[in-house]
């Protein structure tokens, strides 16, 4: 019964969220908490999009990162792969069918609040999410977790996220 709990907080606000500027800012501020946190290099990259599930139209919520223009692709993916610790935290998960357009992807190896980096191959563009079970570590939570974000149309909720890995928040009125 605590698992449920913990699910229900992780996945609370993204179908009831009214301030959705705000939301979005939680979910980047998250994300490139961590990366930075990692020492992860995305400083070839730019903000293109941030998606929130249950909210115009979007399915997931993540970052969405695009190379700066003028920057090569393969450059740009380089500098990320060859991150001071991007080898020691991440493998690769290979293909992801859910995340579409995105579909080859690194995981984070930690076993909760697991940060994926997902990949356009032919563009290098990102789409980055948390989740708060890692399907390499434990599939069956990990598949409870989607199940879930499916029938109540949402996702992560990146204030949670934030607290549990270390990352200031700031919430949303």
């Amino acid at each position: 019964m605590n698992y449920l709990n913990n699910v229900d907080e992780a996945f609370a606000f993204a179908s009831v969220s009214k301030n959705l500027p705000c939301e979005k800012e939680a979910v980047r501020n998250t994300i490139m908490g961590v990366a930075g946190n990692l020492g992860l290099d995305l400083s070839v990259y730019t903000v293109k999009s941030v998606g929130i599930a249950g909210q115009e139209s979007e399915d997931l919520t993540e970052l969405y990162l695009k190379v700066t223009e003028g920057v090569d692709p393969e450059t740009a993916f380089a500098k990320l792969l060859n991150s001071s610790n991007f080898v020691t935290n991440f493998q690769f998960a290979g293909n992801d069918p859910i995340h579409p357009g995105y579909n080859l992807s690194y995981r984070q190896t930690t076993e909760t609040w697991s940060m994926q980096i997902s990949f356009n191959p032919a563009t290098r563009n990102l789409q980055i999410d948390i989740d708060p079970h890692n399907p390499m570590r434990n599939f069956f939570a990990h598949a409870v977790d989607v199940i879930y974000n499916t029938i109540t149309s949402t996702d992560t909720n990146y204030h949670v996220a934030a607290g549990q890995v270390h990352v200031a928040d700031h919430p949303c009125p």
